[in-house]
């Protein structure tokens, strides 16, 4: 199921979370850092609708996620997560037929790959994930989605904790290690290796600086990662990738979160499956919001 692996894959660019220290100013400028309060969850929604085209024909996936992050554990330099998923929503519409799966209504899910929804999605919400992430927000480890990863190999979800902690990882804006003022720029190279073979050219600008906000316009490149280190049928399946992204954030100054953030990405991929080499476009919407 290579489509549902691509849709969550561009879920996995949204979870962003941006940071911005109102108390490290150098004039105008402000040094972006990672600084949630010890102790506090932050509550987040994200929602995800992806629109593909194969041949001709048309593959719609909604995803919606909320899930609250504890920030258990707050030093110099890294910050510990402990994530609880609270409801996972999914459905996917093809000339296959419809399938969906509700968290809160697990027995209702629907199309022939519910009984696999059920147990991915529902060990999902059972797991106690713990994050580990710098001030720079980059993650440095990622614990307690074993069995959820084993549960969702064969739906596009990651074959191995190694799978999701790519995927998680590259979620996670990285910011400069200098203070930065309206109209700086940035730019991160986030590669993919196992899941999905991509790598992401992003480019952040400081587009405002408020008194408890800053805005970030965000802009990236997406290809195709041929690395030796992407796996070899990974790699071969898909022949081409290629899109843009772009979008905006709204980050709380104090504690580091992102309030609201909204990405558009438009790709163009070649896949091959059974023998047929099938050409894909996709639009994907993601937005985020935090309190």
């Amino acid at each position: 199921m290579k489509l549902i692996r691509i849709s969550l894959l561009t879920v996995a660019v949204s979870l962003l979370f941006q940071a911005c220290d109102g108390g490290v100013v150098s004039g105008d400028k402000v040094l972006l850092q990672l600084n949630p309060e010890n102790g506090k969850t932050y509550t987040n929604s994200l929602d995800m609708l992806s629109e593909v085209k194969v041949m001709g024909m048309a593959v719609n996936t909604t995803m919606a996620m909320d899930f609250d992050m504890t920030a258990s554990e707050v030093t110099d330099a890294q910050n510990t997560f402990d994530v609880r998923y609270k409801r996972v929503y999914m459905s996917n519409e093809s000339m296959m037929g419809t399938m969906e799966y509700d968290s809160d209504k697990p027995d209702d899910a629907t199309g022939m790959m519910a009984e696999m929804m059920k147990e991915a999605f529902g060990g999902l919400l059972d797991a106690n994930v713990i994050m580990v992430l710098n001030k720079r927000g980059q993650t440095l480890s990622i614990s307690g989605l074993e069995d959820v990863s084993a549960a969702g190999s064969g739906m596009g979800m990651g074959g191995s904790p190694a799978d999701l902690q790519e995927q998680f990882g590259s979620s996670m804006a990285i910011y400069p290690t200098k203070p930065v003022g309206k109209g700086d720029t940035w730019n991160e190279v986030l590669e993919q290796t196992k899941s999905s073979p991509v790598v992401i050219d992003i480019t952040y600008t400081v587009k405002e600086i408020r008194d408890s906000e800053v805005v970030l316009d965000v802009k990236g490149k997406i290809t195709k990662n041929d690395s030796d280190e992407v796996p070899a049928e990974v790699r071969n399946a898909i022949s081409s990738i290629s899109g843009d992204m772009s979008g905006d954030m709204v980050v709380d100054r104090t504690t580091g979160v992102t309030k609201s953030s909204k990405l558009i990405q438009n790709m163009k991929m070649g896949v091959s499956q059974g023998g047929m080499n099938m050409d894909m476009d996709a639009v994907n919407t993601i937005t985020l919001t935090s309190n």
